[in-house]
């Protein structure tokens, strides 16, 4: 054999060439799978997404947001779904507002301080026996007149005259953070736990507030009083299971019923215990106010000393209450010390600057009735309650 000559493909060809094509293929087998991955998932996209809709409702019903509304698309199952959770977000948004309705009218029976003094949440955790003590400054007001006024008016016209009031004066106790308790007629009681000035403030208040009102047909001539006194003031619930009702007893309640229903006697607006005035600072400085002397209280048998704050009043009737302050209150540590001849003196000299000062009147028939009697009383007081 002189030679051989093979035609053909080498065996190191053929594995290379099927490695191009293995390769080749691999590719197209990815591309294609990449393409089918796409296209699954924006169809799992497009029919997820009611579904994503869906549950950002639910997470916003959860932080609060009733009566969202979802989109309805199609007819299938998760449309169905989201139609169910639209009627369902709505009967919610109902419920939830019937509550809050039935919460802001109960808070138009007891005021919301009461729940939180009670460390109540709402009215439906209210219960009888609930109670609480804090020491609170005491308030009543009421109008002078009003007794007198209500027996010539039809009950239109009473209940407009008491509804009058209230708007005018219930803004002051709001406004100083006051609690109202009870509405007796034209009148109001409460208290102030924060602070006795803000008691304070609101009676000067109220009484600036009425002025303007005197000069209004059918309020003429009508006068506030009112009584503050300081003291542990007992909170509670009493009742029955059909009717409840907050109550708020305390001596110092009591007091300031009192001292309201004194105040017009001696020409006073605002009639404050010693007690209640020693919760303010500097209040010497801060208000116009006159001693007017002492009040025995029977319970405790003790003297309580009782002030004329007169920052209410009329700008005439506080400058002649501040030209005769001395001389009155002078007039009053003598009859207190049993000197009625020289505090007699005293208050003529009032009266004969203000004609029309009832505490000085009061005190000059005091001192005659002393002065012609001679009493050895131990305790000479003005009031005793």
């Amino acid at each position: 054999v002189v030679a051989v000559l093979e035609t053909g493909m080498s065996k190191v060809l053929v594995y290379y060439n099927i490695s191009q094509e293995i390769r080749e293929l691999t590719i197209v087998n990815l591309v294609i799978m990449a393409g089918m991955m796409v296209v699954i998932s924006l169809i799992l996209k497009y029919c997820l997404y009611p579904l994503k809709r869906l549950k950002k409702g639910v997470e916003e019903m959860r932080d609060g947001n009733f009566g969202v509304t979802v989109p309805v698309r199609g007819r299938d199952e998760i449309a169905e779904i989201s139609e169910v959770f639209n009627r369902m977000s709505f009967n919610i948004q109902g419920h939830i507002q019937e509550i809050e309705k039935f919460n802001r009218a109960s808070f138009r029976f007891i005021p919301s301080p009461i729940f939180m003094l009670l460390k109540k949440e709402g009215v439906a955790d209210i219960q009888k026996g609930d109670n609480t003590t804090k020491a609170a400054t005491a308030f009543c007001f009421h109008t002078v007149t009003f007794n007198t006024k209500m027996r010539t008016m039809t009950g239109e016209q009473m209940y407009g005259f008491i509804n009058k009031i209230l708007s005018v004066t219930v803004p002051a106790v709001l406004e100083n953070r006051g609690v109202i308790s009870e509405f007796q007629n034209a009148g109001i009681e409460g208290f102030f736990i924060d602070s006795s000035e803000f008691a304070l403030n609101c009676a000067i208040s109220m009484c600036h507030r009425l002025m303007p009102l005197e000069k209004e047909e059918g309020f003429e001539g009508i006068k506030p009083a009112i009584g503050l006194s300081y003291g542990q003031t007992k909170l509670g619930i009493v009742g029955t299971d059909q009717r409840l009702e907050a109550v708020a007893i305390s001596e110092s309640t009591n007091l300031a019923q009192f001292l309201q229903k004194i105040a017009p006697k001696y020409s006073s607006k605002i009639l404050v215990t010693g007690n209640m005035l020693e919760q303010i600072p500097q209040w010497k400085e801060k208000y116009h106010i006159r001693w007017i002397g002492f009040l025995s209280l029977s319970a405790t048998g003790t003297m309580e000393k009782i002030y004329d704050c007169y920052d209410g009043d009329e700008m005439q009737e506080r400058k002649w209450k501040d030209e005769t302050k001395e001389m009155f209150e002078r007039g009053v540590e003598l009859y207190c010390s049993r000197s009625y001849y020289e505090a007699r003196k005293m208050f003529i000299e009032v009266l004969k600057k203000v004609h029309r000062d009832d505490a000085a009147k009061e005190y000059l028939f005091r001192c005659d009735w002393q002065l012609h009697h001679k009493t050895n009383e131990q305790n000479i007081y003005l009031e005793q309650y």
